[in-house]
């Protein structure tokens, strides 16, 4: 071979090889454990489309996603885009850890209103929403044909299954001792976490875990076993009823308070069961408490930051978000319509999105984080009777914004 020759097919050579490796993009998508099923026939359709590989991992936890995020992303080894719960993605949005997405109006209005308003911190969009959830009641339809309308109708639905069965069956459940699970009562009493300022972002100053109303609503809520044996604790002396799941699929309980992700295992039971929104309490009010979404978030040292938007806005189909949740059982984020029959008729995606409504975000603030456990050791206390409700809130709350101010001024909040 001459020197031309040669030079010739080293300098071809070296163009394929760099522009051959620029246009084969590769992304990684972090999803939760044993969701990654649900997008392999969106990642196999995009490829097609687009060229874009998809490696799909999964996580046993968000808790593992962002540490890993923290800990890989520096390295350029992190998953270019991952799932995140939206109240951590005002920790990584605080971190540095994950950039801005900037939804356009065309985009934003293919979701649910307030689950792109979860996404935001700051004024910031740094999400792109998955899924949505939050807190139904699911029943069981061989015993109860249509659900109920008022939570009254439920208390006394539990209270004639528990004498008939002599204790043994329970005919409403709820785990009023977690704080998630107790904030709709306290809500529909006029309670609340944190208020808001005038930009309608939270004022982490101010607590209302402890105002009359919430104080109203958790005395209502200690007081429902005595009147209609209804659990307030679920972790203490009645700990054989905390499994939720199994006990109403063997039928134990006949109707419970939980989510979507609950879904597929009562699904795989084959169990005939159904789904409605929370009911209404006696002074008008319905049960609403927290909105969750679950979004894409991308990892700010990801070079494919324009295959990793695309992607997750290829998924934000009916098609796919239908397959997504025939196998998982979480209702897509998107705003569906009669359009999409399979989705817009479905039991579990109608109770989701009516509560949808009624509901707020959960907020997605880094100061939440702080309170779910302390709070919830104070209500087992209460129902337990050990501390009065007034001075056991007021205590709690103390040391709750005592926490809160420390971490603000660690923070530089």
């Amino acid at each position: 071979m001459n020197i031309r020759k040669l030079a010739i097919t080293t300098l071809f050579s070296l163009l394929c090889l760099n522009y051959g490796v620029a246009q084969a993009i590769e992304i990684t998508v972090l999803e939760d454990n044993l969701k990654s099923v649900g997008i392999k026939e969106a990642a196999h359709d995009f490829e097609k489309q687009t060229g874009i590989k998809v490696n799909v991992e999964e996580v046993k936890s968000y808790i593992y996603t962002i540490e890993k995020l923290r800990l890989d992303g520096p390295a350029g080894v992190a998953p270019d885009m991952m799932v995140f719960p939206h109240d951590q993605i005002s920790f990584a949005a605080q971190e540095n850890l994950i950039v801005p997405v900037d939804l356009t109006k065309a985009e934003k209005s293919k979701f649910l209103p307030s689950a792109v308003d979860a996404v935001t911190y700051k004024g910031v969009v740094y999400g792109i929403p998955k899924t949505v959830e939050n807190l139904i009641v699911f029943y069981n339809k061989n015993y109860i044909k249509k659900p109920f309308e008022t939570f009254e109708e439920y208390a006394q639905y539990n209270e004639d299954t528990y004498q008939k069965t002599h204790g043994e069956t329970y005919g409403f459940v709820a785990k009023l001792d977690d704080l998630y699970y107790a904030y709709p009562f306290i809500k529909a009493f006029g309670g609340y976490v944190f208020s808001k300022n005038s930009e309608c972002s939270y004022n982490t100053y101010d607590l209302g875990l402890n105002t009359q109303e919430t104080m109203n609503a958790v005395n209502y809520m200690k007081n429902l076993y005595s009147q209609y044996h209804i659990l307030a604790d679920t972790q203490g002396k009645h700990e054989s009823i905390f499994n939720l799941v199994d006990n109403f699929t063997s039928g134990k309980v006949r109707s419970v308070v939980t989510g979507p992700w609950d879904a597929k295992a009562f699904m795989q039971k084959g169990m005939k069961f159904g789904a409605a929104p929370l009911p209404k309490l006696p002074n008008g009010n319905y049960l609403s408490g927290f909105n969750g979404v679950r979004a894409y978030v991308i990892n700010k040292y990801s070079k494919h930051f324009d295959a990793c938007r695309q992607f997750a806005m290829f998924l934000n189909q009916p098609k796919y978000a239908k397959i997504s949740f025939d196998l998982n059982g979480a209702p897509p984020a998107l705003l569906i319509t009669k359009d999409d029959p399979e989705l817009y008729n479905n039991e579990i995606v109608q109770a989701v999105q009516t509560q949808f409504t009624r509901n707020e975000y959960m907020p997605n603030t880094p100061e939440m984080y702080l309170i779910w456990w302390p709070y919830a050791g104070m209500l087992r206390q209460i129902y337990a009777g050990d501390v009065e409700i007034k001075s056991g809130l007021d205590f709690i709350c103390d040391e709750l914004k005592t926490k809160i101010s420390d971490y603000r001024a660690e923070h530089n909040l």
